[in-house]
């Protein structure tokens, strides 16, 4: 697959420079260990940086050289984003392996079309940034959308929920002149939601908030 190759080629580079540059760490890899082969859900939060998804590849547990098991990493993006005139934008997101999100109004089976078909076909590793939006204006977690619960609901795929700490501005003028502390943590599988979308989404966004704290 091409977005496999693509995540492993940049992978050092990526890795590399936020060691260098933000001391960066990554808590929790053990969490993963036997699901290589079986479809998962990260659900990481607060989405406050452009460049959370490379952070995020960039925490993945290696096998030999690099997480060979695990790439590549799949985000989510707003179909808009597709169709824009920008020519490197397309082809970005096709290198990266992107799956497209249809706006629809609410309409999650619509919306999620792709995503719901990449899970119950193969053993896809989806991020998903629950929030729905980049925060911009303080960094913290905000409240979830419904997305990961119907998409839980739906193939049963374990969900493991991870944080960020520190990439809030981690791109501004200012941290270029100071050490900024970056880490990404990965928490313990879920396997089990109860209740609506609503309650299930809140259960997912608690345990990213008590890996935060």
């Amino acid at each position: 697959m091409l977005a496999k190759a693509y995540q492993i080629l940049i992978y050092w580079p990526i890795f590399l420079t936020l060691k260098l540059c933000a001391d960066f760490k990554v808590e929790g890899q053990e969490n993963l260990k036997g699901l290589e082969k079986k479809p998962v859900i990260f659900v990481a939060g607060p989405h406050a940086s452009f460049i959370d998804g490379q952070i995020f590849a960039a925490a993945m547990p290696r096998q030999g050289f690099s997480p060979i098991d695990f790439f590549p990493v799949r985000f989510l993006v707003i179909d808009r984003f597709f169709k824009w005139k920008y020519l490197f934008i397309p082809i970005f997101l096709f290198l990266a392996g992107t799956i497209k999100v249809i706006k629809s109004g609410g309409d999650l089976e619509k919306a999620l079309t792709e995503v719901l078909k990449a899970l119950k076909t193969s053993p896809a590793k989806i991020c998903i940034f629950p929030e729905g939006r980049l925060n911009r204006e303080d960094g913290k977690l905000q409240l979830g959308k419904r997305g990961t619960a119907y998409l839980f609901q739906k193939t049963g795929a374990v969900v493991i929920p991870a944080a960020f700490i520190g990439n809030f501005k981690i791109l501004s003028f200012k941290s270029l002149f100071r050490t900024k502390k970056l880490k990404v943590i990965l928490g313990k599988p879920i396997y089990s939601l109860s209740g609506t979308l609503e309650q299930m989404t809140d259960q997912i966004m608690e345990e990213i908030a008590k890996l935060i704290d």
